[in-house]
């Protein structure tokens, strides 16, 4: 069948997933709650930092990677918490090629040694809690970078 002139076919593309490291399962909770509403992105929600790399190491990017600056349940694998994740993450080859922002989560108010900070770590952006559709645009919806799929 030969499509009308008036008709648009476009290519099918996917949600670009989501991942979320928090060690408060309750935080994570409250991040999909917020979002499901808004985004069609999948969001996937880790509590620990291994699981997270064992995600990674099994699934293809890209994805937008959102990392809680405050981890105190990492264990000894997981030096620093989230700014150690953040410098993980960005070392990591796939992460890169694939430009998945990574971007820093925090409830603290952010002051400028707390901003530089994250930078050094490699995170492309920083968000306040509680995080919101809006952030995400803002944060990813630069030229280049991948973009949150608002749902209609």
């Amino acid at each position: 069948m030969t499509p009308r002139p008036s008709m648009r076919l476009e290519k099918h593309v996917e949600p670009i997933p989501i991942l979320y490291i928090d060690d408060d399962a309750a935080d994570a909770t409250v991040l999909e709650q917020t979002l499901a509403g808004s985004v069609v992105n999948p969001v996937i929600s880790f509590t620990r930092a291994a699981d997270l790399y064992d995600y990674l190491d099994m699934h293809e990017g890209p994805f937008i990677i959102l990392v809680d600056l405050v981890l105190f349940h990492q264990g000894p694998d997981v030096i620093g918490g989230g700014y150690e994740i953040l410098e993980r993450l960005r070392r990591r080859p796939d992460i890169n090629d694939t430009r998945s922002p990574i971007l820093a989560v925090t409830a603290t108010l952010p002051d400028p040694d707390l901003i530089e900070r994250v930078k050094k770590t490699g995170a492309d952006a920083f968000i306040h809690k509680p995080v919101r559709s809006d952030d995400l645009v803002t944060a990813i919806g630069r030229p280049g970078w991948f973009r949150v799929e608002l749902s209609r």
